[in-house]
Formats: structure tokens, sequence, C-alpha cells
């Protein structure tokens, strides 16, 4: 016997609940950024959340204290980027070679309602980032964000062989219907469907 949608969602990891009393749930394909002070603060910054019933939205909650460490960091011109495909993207991200991960109070999520609750599309430690450039909901200031900031090298899993300095093709946008890569190969899928 088949399990039903709504059973489906239930099975999903729940990773705490809403101030507004919705469940959240871990998404199939997760996109967590994983690491103890995540796990450990995620729950108390779910429970802070008042959804107001929105279909998709994205909170970034201060814990006033240092939590963990942010991957994302603001860059400079002397920094040494490049770029290369993390494990579950579309596309290609934005790194930084010579930096370390920044102490920070604060752990942003996204989330989008389904039937049973929340699926946290995904959560980091730090403050909010925009879109990059290839994602579909990626806007012009999702692009100048990123010519300023970028992830710290080592902290996130790449694909292999898809480190590159070419920014090419990290500034194509990609459709919202564009496949997502297989988690083994070097192929960056760039296509634009109009």
């Amino acid at each position: 016997m088949d399990a039903t949608p709504l059973r489906k969602e239930l099975e999903k990891k729940l990773l705490g609940t809403l101030k507004s009393g919705e469940m959240v749930y871990d998404r199939p394909r997760s996109h967590l950024h994983t690491n103890d002070a995540l796990e450990k603060h995620l729950p108390l910054a779910l429970a802070q959340i008042d959804s107001k019933g929105q279909e998709f939205f994205c909170e970034t909650i201060d814990f006033g204290t240092e939590i963990g460490f942010s991957n994302f960091v603001e860059v400079t011109p002397e920094d040494e980027i490049v770029y290369a495909q993390r494990l579950g993207r579309r596309g290609p991200s934005r790194f930084v070679k010579n930096r370390v991960p920044l102490a920070t109070s604060k752990l942003t999520v996204i989330l989008k309602k389904i039937e049973t609750g929340y699926i946290a599309v995904t959560a980091f430690l730090g403050p909010k980032n925009e879109p990059e450039p290839w994602d579909p909901f990626a806007t012009e200031h999702s692009a100048k964000f990123w010519e300023t900031h970028a992830v710290v090298w080592g902290t996130e899993i790449v694909l292999p062989d898809t480190e590159t300095t070419d920014t090419l093709r990290f500034h194509v946008k990609l459709s919202k219907y564009t496949p997502r890569p297989q988690s083994t190969g070097t192929n960056l899928n760039t296509e634009t469907k109009e």
C-alpha cells in the first residue's frame, strides 16, 4: 500500500515548530548547512518565528550572542576568488580561498508552506544573503550582492573537477525547469529556458 502525500511529508525529518504552531520539516534533498551550532539553534530560532500564513519567506533570528560561524563573508578585490559547484546546487557558487568563517549571532532560515506545515528550503548561520545569480529567483540585487560576497572555501562540499576562475558560468541565470546535475561528474548545466 502506497503512503499518502501527507504521510510522506510527516515521515520527513521534523526540525521544530514555529511560534505560530506549524511544524517545520527538512526537505528530501536537504540544503541545511548542518553543523552542531545549527542543529542546536535551529529549533530555538523556529520557535521565535510567526509564519503569518505566508507561502514562502525568509527570517533571520539574532540570538544576541555568538552562536557559531558564518561561511558567507564580504570580500575585497584582493581576495582569491574561485567558482565551483556545491553539492545539490544547479549552478556554481562563488568561493573565497584566503578567508575564514566569521563569528555570528544570527541564524537565517527560508521556509516554504506545504500541506502539513513548512519545509526548510535552507538554513544557515549568519545574516540573510541573496540567491546566487544563476538561481531562477535571482534579481539584479542578487548579482550585486555576490560581487562583494563569497562562501569560504573548504566549508562546503563541491562537485569534483568544477573549480574554475571563469566568472561567466556563475552569472548565467537558469530556468526554474533546468534539471540538477548528478552528484558526480563535472557538467555545469547553464542552459536557459526562454
